[in-house]
């Protein structure tokens, strides 16, 4: 499973705000499972997602707690979840392409988390010269 962005927009100017740069960079977001398109949705929110899932799996996900990703800017709660299963987790999102019933262990969903979190990283700072550790 990979989950990855592209077509990055900046909605409003980065004033330094946390506001700004939470709803403010969004793209288009994709999750997919061995190649296929699980979800897929643009104009989201990817920094406001990476604080929350950065913030989920340092703290909540040692404790199987579940994560719904709920956006300011949306009324709809669980717009990508993780749900404990078993020894693992679930993974996907509110209006999702096909029912997605595998389970993916802790070290899987961490390190998927993980690497979306740096890849995001690393756009905001090449392109907007700031760091999600500002964020969090």
């Amino acid at each position: 499973m990979t989950f990855s962005f592209r077509d990055v927009e900046l909605e409003r100017p980065i004033t330094g705000r946390d506001y700004d740069l939470l709803l403010g960079v969004v793209a288009t977001f994709e999750i997919r499972v061995d190649g296929r398109l699980l979800f897929s949705e643009v104009l989201f929110p990817i920094v406001e997602l990476c604080v929350a899932m950065k913030r989920w799996s340092a703290a909540a996900m040692a404790s199987s707690e579940a994560f719904e990703f709920e956006s300011m800017d949306s009324d709809e709660v669980g717009l990508v979840w993780f749900r404990p299963e078993g020894d693992g987790w679930r993974v996907g999102a509110l209006n999702q392409e096909y029912p997605e019933a595998r389970v993916w262990t802790t070290p899987e969903v961490r390190e998927m988390v993980e690497e979306f979190v740096e890849e995001v990283e690393d756009w905001l700072t090449r392109n907007v010269g700031v760091s999600l550790e500002t964020l969090s």
